[in-house]
This record gives structure tokens, sequence and C-alpha cells, in this order.
């Protein structure tokens, strides 16, 4: 697991020097000191090995040591689960600041000019430690001891600067705003040094036999932004905002650096209006639309440049070796900004003397040449052991579309107040278009007309439960002129795949979509009580529509190794007279016949509801709050994540999450929401 020691300082001041004259200040400090028992914030995968470890393996042998499994007599070779927390250490403190100054002057009545300079980075430093240890997943070697010790840092100065004039003409309300901010002398770096086989009671690299640097790290940052907005009111009914702005990113080449975004925003207070008035039903009612352009260029430095790699590359010419370097990954040259076009138009209206509040969005999001790493052919050579060669490119485009309804009341019965706030969005996402006009293939699959990354696969049906049911199919297919329905290596007890082409076998083409990642709906529920000091809050939360792609599916319930398994598989074919449930294959191992292929059978619901929190407080009376010279005294209990429904069984967390392209894969990675419990008190000074 893993420690965590925080500590915040925030300061926050402003002054009026003149009357036309304000400064201020903001500083922000973050200090966080860490230890766990695997290298970096921990690992899951450390949980999945205690789930595989058969219950008979012991964990320490007759000496001591860790046992080693035996491949030739237990037909495995596992990690052991305790060796992680037992041998290892991890230790790393980062130091997070943000400090700012800034200055505003009004030089004239509702003209202002106001810049603010600031700095952020952070810097820190890790120490990763390991002891000599013999068994495990050393195997039967000794593995030697390890200490490893990174140091980094960056800093990122930025200068940003407003001018605003305001002004009332009559019925008409106006202002305007232009600006800029500027960030030059980004930077960041970082080293890392590691040392084997040396006395960790020293904790000094330089005095292992074997010591060399693992990472030196140079980064260089700019950036720069014109923007600037226009806000018209007439008669406090009808409103109209403009913004543009055009931003530089080094990020992409010169001829591409650049990008506009522009948007325009309109609404009607209708409650203004004198036919609306005269009805007395309206607290509020408000018809407004908006529609935009907004870009992003969240992709790593250099991406549109190839980068080369010159360790560990030889080439062999005759008897000789040569130190060589090779292409890293291919140069996208090309790539550009992402932009998303928002469209939407909603309605906002509040009754009975503003209890009861409602609106109600329709929303349309065109996100265009999404910018993603596509996966090159391993035949181009590109990539090494750390790295796959994959290219950013700009990969698809896609179109969002849903309502959005927010419902909320509130009011009193004698002592008791209450208020309840409702949430439910409906989304649908499809995609548009492909970058090179090539679908992007894999488990998530992106093309035209599906939504983007759709689980992408086989379609189980069933099990094949005898060889006459077997060689049933197989005749079907020699008649159409192949040698099998499936593979050679298929017996009875292993899955049955659907034709979905029809042309009387199961290949690569009878792949076909298997779900949606994400979610059709989403909603929430918040509950708020109050009676004689006493407060009670309650927060839901969930989503329905999705599906979650078991990517652990062949370790915990594939059977293809000697391995402890979840307790589905008790439900296996194991022979023609002890079928199963018709679902779960045979236990073969190496799975000669793919029952493990990406199929229907890894897909789960992924529908959920959790309690997000519940909180319970009383605050103590203002009479004797006052005597002990406090405005208010309260205490509080509360819990956050305790309770989830889902019929997601095989994770931590049905809430899996991921990018756009490569969502709603559980492969073990995803930690679960974590449950806590606070208990505190509050002090009104």
């Amino acid at each position: 697991g893993r420690v965590d020691d925080n500590f915040y300082l925030r300061s926050k001041n402003s002054f009026e020097i003149k009357k036309w004259l304000r400064a201020g200040n903001n500083f922000g400090f973050a200090y966080n000191n860490n230890s766990s028992d695997s290298w970096g914030n921990g690992n899951p995968g450390n949980l999945d090995w205690v789930i595989t470890n058969p219950p008979y393996f012991p964990v320490r042998d007759e000496n001591g040591e860790f046992t080693v499994s035996d491949r030739n007599v237990d037909l495995m070779q596992l990690a052991n689960s305790l060796v992680v927390p037992e041998y290892n250490s991890h230790k790393g403190r980062n130091l997070d600041y943000q400090a700012a100054l800034w200055a505003e002057v009004e030089p004239l009545k509702g003209l202002t000019y106001r810049i603010q300079v600031g700095v952020s980075g952070n810097f820190g430093n890790t120490k990763f430690a390991r002891e000599s240890y013999t068994g495990a997943d050393a195997g039967p070697g000794t593995l030697p001891t390890l200490l490893n010790k990174t140091s980094y840092y960056a800093l990122a100065p930025l200068i940003e600067q407003y001018i605003t004039y305001q002004k009332t003409v009559g019925m008409h309300e106006f202002s305007a705003m232009i600006g800029n901010t500027w960030q030059d002398g980004v930077r960041g770096g970082g080293i890392g040094i590691e040392g084997r086989d040396l006395d960790l009671a020293v904790q000094n690299v330089l005095t292992a036999p074997t010591n060399y640097i693992t990472q030196d790290v140079v980064s260089k940052y700019a950036s720069l932004s014109y923007f600037g907005r226009i806000n018209y009111q007439f008669s406090s009914r009808y409103l109209l905002t403009l913004n543009l702005r055009s931003d530089g990113s080094p990020k992409f080449n010169p001829n591409n650096r650049w990008g506009t975004f522009y948007s325009v925003a309109a609404a009607w207070k209708l409650h203004e209006e004198n036919f609306i008035r005269d009805l007395n039903f309206f607290a509020q009612l408000k018809l407004r639309g908006s529609w935009g352009l907004s870009g992003s260029d969240a992709i790593g430095n250099f991406m549109y440049q190839s980068k080369i790699y010159n360790q560990n590359v030889y080439a062999i010419f005759g008897a000789t070796r040569y130190n060589g370097a090779t292409i890293l990954n291919s140069s996208s040259s090309d790539i550009k900004w992402e932009t998303v076009e928002s469209k939407s138009i909603a309605l906002e209206m509040s009754l009975l003397q503003n209890k009861l509040n409602f609106s109600v969005e329709y929303f349309d999001k065109e996100t265009r040449d999404i910018l993603h790493r596509v996966p090159r052919a391993i035949s181009l050579g590109y990539g090494n052991s750390g790295d796959d060669g994959s290219a950013i490119v700009n990969a698809a485009s896609l179109d969002n579309k849903g309502v959005e309804i927010v419902a909320g009341y509130r009011s009193r019965v004698g002592k008791l107040g209450y208020s309840v706030n409702a949430n439910y969005t409906y989304q649908n996402n499809k995609v548009t278009s492909l970058g090179d006009g090539t679908f992007i293939d894999g488990i998530n699959r992106t093309d035209i007309g599906h939504p983007v990354g759709y689980f992408y696969g086989f379609i189980a049906d069933g099990i094949f439960m005898s060889q006459a049911e077997l060689d049933a199919a197989n005749a079907a297919a020699q008649e159409k002129g192949f040698d099998f329905y499936q593979l050679n290596t298929t017996r009875p007890g292993d899955v049955r795949f659907v034709d979905v082409n029809g042309d009387g076998r199961v290949d690569n083409d009878d792949r076909t979509y298997m779900g949606n990642p994400h979610p059709t709906n989403l909603f929430g529920l918040a509950i708020n009580l109050d009676f004689k000091g006493f407060d009670f809050f309650v927060l839901l939360k969930g989503q329905t529509g999705s599906q979650i792609y078991d990517a652990n599916y062949h370790r915990f319930r594939g059977m293809t190794e000697v391995m402890n398994q979840f307790s589905y598989v008790l439900d296996r074919w194991q022979s023609e007279s002890n079928p199963g449930n018709g679902i779960v294959p045979r236990a073969i191992l190496g799975d000669p016949a793919q029952n493990n292929r990406p199929s229907t059978l890894r897909m789960a619901n992924g529908n959920y509801l959790r309690v997000g929190q519940l909180s319970l407080g009383y605050s103590i009376p203002n009479t004797l709050s006052r005597r002990m010279n406090l405005d208010n005294v309260r205490v509080f209990a509360s819990a956050s994540n305790f309770f989830t429904f889902s019929k997601w069984d095989y994770g931590y967390d049905p809430e899996v999450g991921g990018e756009n392209l490569e969502r709603g894969r559980d492969g073990g990675n995803v930690w679960p929401a974590p449950k806590t419990f606070i208990v505190g008190f509050q002090l009104g000074l």
C-alpha cells in the first residue's frame, strides 16, 4: 500500500493603495511525503498476484525463504504476492508551488488595466530500494540489491495582461476585454541513477559495483495567446457575448502552430417581458443558446518530429559490431490543433417563489481532428522495449449529442428544512470521419458510424457440448470448401463463435460490434436536510448504457494456466455428461482453441449506482458559540464511496474510464474508489 503525508499552505491578499490602484498576491504550496512497498504509486497488480496464487501454495519454504514455483512440478511460474511489500521500499517527496503578484490600475472610470506575473512548478525526488532475495519471482536464482534515485524539477513563469472597459448608456450596457498570456522560459528536467549489488545500509549509488545513469531529461516550452470578449445587454432582457482567441503552441510545426477559436452566446430573459410577468407564474424564465470553437494541444512536446534512439542499437558488418541508431517513432509533421465545435440551446426557469428550479439543455459537440496515438505495423521497425513506436496523428472526428436536465426543490416544513437536487444527462456519440480514412483497429475500434472506441471482437454462442455437435459444424464448413468451422484444435467444451458474415467458417472477418464503453445515461441526486441544528446530506450518482471489457479474463477466468481462478470456472464444461452451464468452456493449458480471444465472454454490464457521500452534522446554538467568541461551532461525520451497486463482479471499480479511443478496459490496473470516513469540527471566527 501507499502512505501519504500532505501539507498545504495558501495565502491570498488584496490591497487598495489608491482609489485607482489595487494590488495583491496569491501564494500556494503543497508538500507531499509518501512511501509505498512498490515502485511509484503502488500497483494493483500486486492484488492480482494474491488472487491468482493457489491457496495450497505456501508463502515460504522450510528454510524461511519465499516459495519458488517450479513449472515442471507446479505447471506454473507465479510471483509470490508478499515479495513486493517485504523486499521493496519506495519513498518520494514533492513540493508544488504557485506564486503570483498582480496590480490593477483604473486611470478612467470604467477602464481597467490588470497585469499578473506568476510562476508555478514543482521539485522533488524519489528513492526505490530493493533488498536481495532468493525465490518467488526471482526463480531459483538470487536478485541483487538495487537502489534507484531520481530528482526532478519544473519551472513555469507566466505573465497575463487584461484591459477591460465597461459603459452604460441608457438601456444599453456593454463591456469589452482584450488581453494576452505569455509563457517563455518554461523548463523542466530530471536525472536518475541506479546501482546494483550494493550495501543498502549506505544508500549511496556510487558504492555499487555496477552503477549507471538511467535518465537525463531536459524539457522546454513556450506559448503565446491573445484573446478578447464583448458583452452586451439591452434593457436587462437581451444578452449577447462574443469571444475570440488565438493560441500559439510549440507542439505543432510552424505551419500549424496557431489556432484561432471564437464563440457567441445569447440569452433572453423572458421573465422581464410583460407578457410573461403578467402570468404571475415564473420567478425566472430564460432562453439561452451558444455556438463556439475551442482547441486542444494535449500531446507531448515535439511529437511532429521523428525521434532517434541509439541505446543498445548495433549493426554488424562482417565480424564487427558497430554502434548504431534507429528511428523510435515516425514523424507526424502535419498534425494540427484538435478542435471542438459546441452548440447548445437551453431553457431555465424558477417557480413557486424560487423554490422549484428547472433547466433543460440540448447540446451538440463535434470534436474534429482528435489527437491520438495510433499504432504502427511492427514490420516497419519503429519503437523499442519501452515505446511501441506509435505516432500522434489527427485520428478521427466525432459528434456527441445529448440532453441535460437539472431540477431542484427546496422548502421548509416547520423546523425541518430540505432541498432535493437531481440531474440527468443523455448522450450519444458517433464517429463522423477518420483522419486518413483508415479505421483504428484493436479491442477498441474506431470507424465511421459507430461510437468512438467501441468494443470489437467475436460473438460467443455457447459451447460445443459434444463431439457430434462439433462434427456437424465442421461438416457444414467443409461443404463450403473449408477444412474446419473454427480451428483444427477446437474440441468439445470449447467456445462456439458466431459466423457473422455467413461464409461458413469463423475467422477474423467475423469480428463485430460487442458493446459501447461510453455511458448513455448519467444521473445524480443530492438531498439536504436540517432540523434543530442537525444537518444531513447524501449524494448519489450513477450511469447506465455502458459495457466493460474484462482485459483480465484470461488470467482470472481463462483456465489456461494452473493458477487460482474466480468461482466462475466451477460451472465449466468438464465432459459431455458434465457440461456445466453451457457458457464457461473447458480448462486447457495454453488455450489452443483461442477461447480467450476478444469476445462477448469478456463483456460485462457497466451500470452502477454509488452513494458518493453521506454526512451528518450538528451546530451548537448561536447563544453558546457566542459565549466562546465564535460565530459558529459544528461537529460532523462523513463517509465517501461506502456503497456501490453494480453487476461488475470481476474488477475493483465499475467506473473504469480511460481515453475516448481506448475506454472501458479493466486490466486490473484500476484502483477502487477509496472509502473514507472523516470525523471533525468546524469553527467560525
